[in-house]
């Protein structure tokens, strides 16, 4: 039997399919009470998808035969076969210069929240200290503290000593567990699974297989965790209006189900009633550090958004629409093609750069693309400050240890002890 290439199942354009199909097949289930089925529903969920799979699937594949056409040419040199060898033999310094560049970074920016703001989420909530934080306006610079906690876990898979990589590992996972920060702790975990699989090649075997599936269990018990942390199961459960038949089921269950099709609800609301267009304002507020709105004359999104929530969402408790929702709401269903198009375009750049080429860069942000894709379900992270810069500190971080890159010819060397 033929082993498949886990490279190849992480297509975007194979993973954009799956991701509708999961999410669709979730709502399907009608957990909460009051989540839209009717006629209407239907309808908004087939142009939707009508829409945005014909955008993204067509960029895709102009995407993919213009490199393919470039590779033909010998314009753009096919190196998959030796993406295997490319290792950091030489940059182990440069590699931990940049893990602990990272860390202090992280750590610099906490202690400067923890005297502005007081103790850190995570030990308010534990300790049931009074706060007038939450973790969802707690701190300065968090865009800058997550991309960078990101980063440090997809580092780790180019440390070569286990004791460096396990260290690297937990600071990054312990930063978005102090913070209370499940959807990026979420993020970090695709990502760092991406990563592997562009480095390393492997195939689906069961060895494989059984660890992808203990990730995916992973991730939902620290979905049901943290979720019980901050709000409590219960409180969920009569918040978000779960149906009897469903609430005696895991956390982690209800959690994810919830946070994978619930969204859906508030993209058809949108598609079926909302007209008043915010013209880009609301995207543009997203993907700027929040130092900078001041400049370009923005405000906080809430006063724009909680409008629009208590108007027209199903449930004003459940506030995110997937990746399609700020951008209906800027620009309607054109800006819904539009967005899906560039995003097939910029998805088979990038995926097809990290198969033929292997350059640090190309994997680095085609994990960090792709796990954007993967969560698109939820909410449209593209264009998000905390992702947008980790982009940027992702090209430099490759600036600066791609000198040392090497290209050890025939002979494979694991960069990570694990793999």
């Amino acid at each position: 039997m033929k082993l498949i290439p886990l490279v190849t199942l992480v297509s975007p354009w194979n993973l954009f399919i799956a991701s509708w199909g999961i999410q669709l097949t979730l709502y399907l289930l009608n957990i909460a009470e009051f989540l839209p089925t009717g006629s209407s529903a239907w309808s908004a969920i087939f142009s939707l998808v009508l829409i945005s799979a014909g955008a993204f699937l067509t960029a895709s594949l102009i995407g993919y035969l213009s490199l393919r056409s470039l590779n033909e040419l010998g314009i753009l040199r096919d190196q998959t076969t030796t993406l295997y060898q490319k290792i950091l033999s030489t940059s182990k310094t440069r590699t931990r210069w940049a893990a602990l560049a990272l860390m202090v970074l992280i750590g610099v920016i906490t202690i400067a929240n923890w005297r502005s703001y007081g103790p850190l989420p995570a030990i308010t909530i534990l300790t049931g200290a009074n706060s007038e934080y939450t973790y969802l306006n707690y701190g300065r610079l968090m865009y800058v503290v997550f991309s960078a906690a990101m980063l440090l876990g997809l580092l780790s898979l180019l440390e070569r000593s286990k004791l460096r990589a396990a260290l690297m590992i937990g600071f990054a996972i312990g930063t978005f567990l102090v913070y209370v920060s499940r959807g990026f702790l979420i993020q970090a975990v695709i990502q760092y699974i991406l990563f592997w699989i562009f480095m390393r090649r492997p195939k689906l075997n069961l060895r494989t297989f059984l660890a992808i599936l203990s990730a995916v269990v992973i991730i939902g018990l620290v979905l049901g965790w943290i979720g019980s942390i901050r709000t409590g199961t219960s409180q969920f459960i009569s918040a978000m209006r779960i149906r009897q038949e469903w609430q005696g089921w895991p956390s982690g269950v209800l959690w994810a189900v919830g946070y994978i099709s619930f969204p859906l609800a508030n993209m058809i609301a949108l598609y079926n009633s909302f007209r008043d267009y915010t013209g880009g304002v609301l995207n543009l507020t997203a993907s700027i550090p929040p130092i900078f709105w001041g400049t370009f004359g923005l405000e906080d999104t809430t006063s724009l958004l909680d409008p629009i929530i208590r108007t027209y969402f199903p449930n004003p408790l459940n506030t995110v629409a997937t990746y399609n929702g700020w951008i209906f709401i800027d620009f309607g269903i054109w800006g819904v093609f539009i967005f899906n198009f560039f995003l097939g375009l910029f998805g088979s750049l990038f995926y097809m750069l990290a198969r033929m080429r292997g350059s640090l860069v190309a994997i680095m942000c085609c994990s960090i693309f792709i796990s954007c894709l993967i969560l698109g379900v939820f909410a449209n992270l593209f264009l998000n400050a905390t992702i947008l810069t980790q982009f940027f500190l992702a090209i430099l971080l490759s600036i600066f240890l791609r000198p040392h890159m090497v290209d050890v010819g025939s002979k494979i060397i694991k960069v990570h002890p694990y793999a």
